[in-house]
Parts: C-alpha cells; structure tokens; sequence
C-alpha cells in the first residue's frame, strides 16, 4: 500500500492551479499567477505564506512563493520548461524547513502538470512501495 503525503490539500491545491491557469493562460508574468492564485486560497480559507523566506547555512536569503497549511512549500514558474536545477532548489528548501512536500507549478505549459518533490531525507514521512507480483 502506498502512502500519498497530503493527498487531500494536493488535491485541493491541484484545482486551484487548474483554475489559476484557465483564467489566466500560458503567457502571463510570475507575479500574476501568484496574485490569481493567492486570491484563489483567500477565497477557500486555505491559509499560507506568500514569498515565504528561507534561511540557509551560508547565510543566503532565499524564497518560496508559498508556504500552504503549515505543511506544502509551493513554487510558481513561468517558463518553457522546469529544469533539473529547479527540483534541486525545491529539495533544498524542504530540507533547510524539515518539509516532506514541495510543488513546483509551471504555468507556461500547454497542459498543466504540477510537480510533486518529496524530501527524502525527512524522518516525519513514511513511504512504502507496492510491489506488484
């Protein structure tokens, strides 16, 4: 059996992109996407962090677009494409917060396809793998 890490809120959140990217399009700014969007959690009650602010070891200052239920760090992006330094970035962040989810949104697509980064050196998550016989 197979344990999805905050099935429900990524359910949530995964409409929630949907709609921001139906109402907006592929050729918008960052920025207008994250606006759309957090009037879309505003609306629903779901409570968050916009520009959430990460400190590191070295000091550096570094942000998230948002922080979800105390639980989801969230990324917008609005390129051709997420390359492979955006998942290391996500994965980065998870680990300096202790996180076990992050998603990555990439709203210039043509078709949708939100990315899921888990934290595979967090403690609080538990994953097992089906295997099929």
């Amino acid at each position: 059996m197979e344990k999805i890490i905050h099935k429900e809120m990524s359910y949530k959140l995964g409409g929630l992109f949907f709609k921001t990217h139906n109402d907006l399009g592929r050729f918008r700014k960052e920025y207008q996407y994250c606006k759309h969007f957090e009037g879309l959690l505003k609306n629903s009650n779901i409570s968050y962090v916009r520009e959430y602010k990460i400190n590191s070891p070295d000091k550096a200052l570094n942000k998230v677009d948002f922080f979800i239920e105390n639980a989801i760090l969230v990324d917008f992006k609005a390129k051709p494409f997420i390359t492979r330094e955006d998942y290391y970035q996500m994965r980065r962040y998870l680990e300096l917060v202790g996180l076990d989810l992050g998603l990555i949104v990439n709203f210039r697509q043509k078709y949708l396809k939100p990315k899921r980064v888990l934290n595979s050196k967090s403690t609080s998550s538990i994953r097992s793998i089906r295997i099929n016989s």
